[in-house]
């Protein structure tokens, strides 16, 4: 895998034309130092930025977007409720894997896009419930597909067809070489 190398120049001509939607993602952007935080609050920027406005506010406003880089193997978006009696307002939580800062750019750009994509489709994380394995496999599935389609109608169709991991035209689980 290559590290993603974001040039000097193009975070500041990335910070002068989409400043404000940086500071609303770095507001959004925890678990990592604040070197590798700019960069991977840059790409979000980008993403957000693509994203129709109508549907950026959803996610910004309506879903409560936040992102977390953790140690976890893989991306995924979940909803987080906090009991009522709380009065804390839920959130989606997108978590990326460390390794996204390995990632050639367009699967960075991908997998950002199709996990807002399930987080703006209110896709809730399969926890169980069908009862044959095979029918939750393809149920999963489904919502992958949806994602993905998401992702093309707002635009990232280019980024989707480079990634293998996509569930449109890749197998959706192909292994990042090392």
């Amino acid at each position: 895998m290559k590290a993603v190398k974001i040039s000097k120049e193009l975070l500041e001509e990335f910070d002068e034309i989409h400043g404000k939607e940086k500071l609303d993602a770095e507001g959004r952007v925890f678990g990592i130092t604040s070197a590798d935080k700019y960069t991977i609050t840059a790409i979000i920027s980008r993403v957000l930025q693509r994203i129709p406005k109508k549907d950026r506010v959803v996610l910004k406003q309506k879903r409560n977007v936040v992102f977390v880089v953790s140690d976890s193997a893989n991306a995924e978006a979940m909803f987080i409720a906090p009991p009522t009696e709380m009065k804390m307002i839920p959130v989606w939580l997108v978590t990326l894997p460390i390794e996204v800062f390995c990632y050639e750019i367009h699967e960075m750009i991908y997998t950002i896009a199709h996990e807002l994509a399930h987080v703006f489709l209110k896709h809730i994380p399969y926890a169980g419930g069908l009862s044959d394995k095979e029918d939750s496999v393809q149920a999963i599935r489904a919502t992958e597909i949806v994602a993905d389609q998401k992702v093309i109608a707002w635009g990232f169709e280019d980024e989707l067809r480079k990634s293998a991991c996509n569930y449109i035209y890749g197998d959706g689980f192909s292994n990042r070489e090392a």
